[in-house]
């Protein structure tokens, strides 16, 4: 997953759309992603401060119109939430710190549904990705399918969500939706 980000830098770079690299170009697509799920440009300004990217929202705004519009109709179509979804992360490296892109997926066609990059794996922060879905969804999923993470099954069980631990067949297509993802965000900057 490293490589996603050093791929898609170097092709922001030859387009002339990344010139002067004060802010890693993974904090500009997490940036860009707050903002098309919705965020407004403060909000998402805010968000990335714990990253240690002290960004206006101007910045935001700016970013979004070099970059986000060509992300977003790429990565991005509205579509109906299934009952059953899989949840997946992995863990990536923002400058000196690491996080877990955590990644919900449609295993009906392998869409991508939603996303969202902690710093930690606990129950909460399972809690907080399901309540921030039922916002953009107005629901939530009956069933999730998970790699097994020992954070997933409390919150979900709170939460009224029936839980699964995904067989190795289910892992390779989830893994070929994090390849899908990198070519996806790679030819929205062509």
């Amino acid at each position: 997953m490293l490589n996603v980000f050093e791929d898609i830098k170097s092709k922001l770079k030859q387009l002339g759309l990344v010139k002067k690299e004060r802010t890693p170009v993974e904090l500009i697509l997490y940036g860009i992603y707050c903002y098309i799920l919705g965020l407004s440009l403060r909000k998402t300004a805010i968000i990335l401060q714990p990253l240690e990217a002290i960004v206006s929202h101007v910045a935001v705004w700016k970013w979004n119109h070099k970059i986000g519009r060509k992300l977003k109709s790429s990565l991005f179509r509205k579509q109906k939430l299934p009952e059953i979804i899989i949840v997946d992360e992995t863990e990536i490296k923002i400058g000196n710190r690491c996080g877990y892109l955590c990644v919900a997926i449609n295993p009906y066609d392998m869409s991508i549904l939603y996303m969202k990059l902690p710093f930690s794996r606990s129950s909460l922060v399972v809690l907080f990705f399901f309540r921030e879905m039922r916002k953009i969804y107005g629901r939530i999923p009956s069933v999730v399918i998970t790699d097994g993470g020992t954070w997933y099954p409390y919150a979900l069980q709170n939460m009224g969500i029936q839980h699964y631990v995904f067989s190795d067949g289910i892992r390779s297509r989830v893994e070929s939706v994090i390849a899908r993802l990198k070519r996806k965000m790679m030819s929205s900057a062509d």
